[in-house]
């Protein structure tokens, strides 16, 4: 949940429009943003697909998102 958020946070900060994908270390028990990927990586192999897969979401249903998004 704290990682979402602060995701979601940094997403907003930034200004970020449709996705993006954040990345995180956690050391010694304290998070840290590494970076925000405004153009994350779209092939089945991705983060981003491999994160919407594991909310249940699916390649093909992210793509028809994405599209739709940018109409």
């Amino acid at each position: 949940k704290q990682i979402q958020s602060q995701a979601l946070l940094a997403h907003k900060v930034l200004s970020c429009r449709g996705f993006s994908r954040t990345d995180f270390i956690l050391r010694k028990g304290k998070l840290y943003i590494l970076e925000t990927n405004t153009i994350p990586g779209m092939t089945p192999e991705s983060l981003l697909p491999k994160a919407a897969l594991a909310s249940g979401l699916s390649f093909p249903a992210m793509l028809d998102i994405t599209i739709r998004a940018v109409k």
